[in-house]
């Protein structure tokens, strides 16, 4: 048993397979002569996931992958990388055989050899990933306007209780200017009778995870105190 799985082709063929099963895309592309690199194999992935056969894909170029719209500088890019047999890596929009698109992020890897100018491109469908990624960074700016704007004295802190973030009502309610709280100690900010509860409430929240409130005071900037509601 342990001879049959040092069997070369054995490997390569367990290899192979592996890699058809992650979903990852892996292409061979070589430049001949003048002309612009071609796609001259494949593995079972890139037939699965782009619906093209392996004979629509040799001989191909790369460029005639690119959904409409996508930008024509990243074949020439490519081109440039396979040439210079450097490492290249970046994401485009790409089209399927029956037109639907998805977004191809992958690295292209030089071929080690002085008689083939030609590169591996190894990448993976990241169209769900760039969604994930819209929609995140969306909700994160509308929680930022949300965070300029609203009412009440908002602070974000990080677990040891430095301030990251401080909104407009915050820095007026202690008088600051804007971003001037950005790295201090929270608890400087809140009255020393008021700091022992405080600090009990926020260990007590690390361990359980639940959401407190309470009544303390907070210091202004002049040394006044106001009082407040922290929850």
């Amino acid at each position: 048993m342990l001879e049959g799985l040092l069997d070369p082709f054995y490997a390569e063929r367990a290899v192979s397979d592996a890699l058809d099963r992650s979903g990852l895309l892996v292409m061979v592309m070589e430049c001949r002569g003048a002309e612009k690199p071609v796609v001259v194999a494949m593995n079972d992935a890139v037939c699965r996931i782009t619906g093209y056969t392996r004979t629509d894909l040799i001989g191909r170029q790369i460029e005639s992958l690119l959904a409409p719209g996508g930008d024509p500088n990243t074949a020439s890019a490519i081109e440039s990388a396979i040439r210079r047999r450097e490492s290249f890596e970046t994401e485009m929009p790409c089209r399927t055989s029956a037109g639907k698109p998805f977004w191809l992020g992958f690295r292209l890897t030089p071929i080690a050899s002085e008689e083939i100018t030609g590169s591996v491109l190894m990448g993976r469908d990241i169209s769900a990933a760039l969604r994930a990624r819209e929609l995140q960074n969306a909700t994160q700016g509308l929680l930022a306007k949300v965070f300029q704007v609203v009412r009440a004295a908002v602070a974000i802190i990080d677990e040891h209780g430095r301030i990251l973030m401080a909104n407009p009502a915050l820095e007026r309610l202690l008088g600051y200017d804007a971003n001037a709280l950005v790295g201090s100690s929270s608890l400087d900010m809140v009255a020393p009778k008021a700091r022992e509860g405080l600090g009990e409430a926020r260990a007590k929240q690390l361990v359980d995870g639940l959401d407190y409130t309470i009544d303390a005071r907070l210091l202004v900037k002049d040394g006044t105190e106001v009082p407040v509601r922290i929850n």
